[in-house]
């Protein structure tokens, strides 16, 4: 299976984040610190060094994440669905439109 990249601003690395964590990360840091699924994963802190990097997307990237198939949302390792994705995306920008 080829991996393509998101075709939006930022797509390439947001493929190499991978979207369940970017919004695990993204909500770890923007609504609750005890939320620790994004480190789950081995490679967190190379993925944090992307995510710093990239913040010029990230409002645009959580924006998408409503339109992404719920199938390979749900193929993330970090104990989160689809739905649960989705809705924490849509709380971040909430909290982000407001600042």
């Amino acid at each position: 299976m080829v991996s393509r990249n998101y075709p939006f601003l930022g797509g390439y690395d947001l493929r190499r984040i991978c979207v369940s964590w970017f919004v695990s990360y993204s909500y770890y840091e923007h609504i609750d610190s005890n939320h620790k699924n994004w480190a789950l994963l081995k490679t967190a802190k190379d993925r944090i060094s992307k995510y710093e990097a990239s913040r010029q997307y990230h409002e645009l990237w959580l924006s998408k994440v409503k339109d992404m198939k719920d199938s390979l949302l749900n193929k993330n390792t970090l104990r989160l669905d689809a739905k649960q994705v989705k809705e924490m995306a849509f709380e971040i920008l909430q909290t982000l439109s407001i600042k």
